[in-house]
């Protein structure tokens, strides 16, 4: 997902690794610590690869063929 961000972008950011405390630490910074808990369980099942899926049911729900993220990006 980077690639496509800095793509678009026309700002420089910093792309750091962070451990789960040190992200629950910059999310509560943030002022989202009612959302960290749920962000954090999203990030461990990225991780697991709970959420990759090759099927067509989106697809199929919208009526469309998906827009690739670096074109959706720029229309934002």
């Amino acid at each position: 997902m980077l690639k496509p961000v800095a793509g678009v972008s026309k700002r420089q950011f910093k792309v750091e690794s962070l451990s789960e405390t040190e992200y629950r630490d910059e999310l509560n910074k943030a002022g989202l610590q009612n959302a960290a808990d749920i962000i954090i369980m999203i990030q461990d099942l990225i991780k697991e690869g709970e959420l990759t899926e090759n099927d067509r049911d989106l697809v199929d729900t919208l009526g469309r063929e998906l827009t690739p993220l670096k074109e959706a990006l720029l229309e934002i």
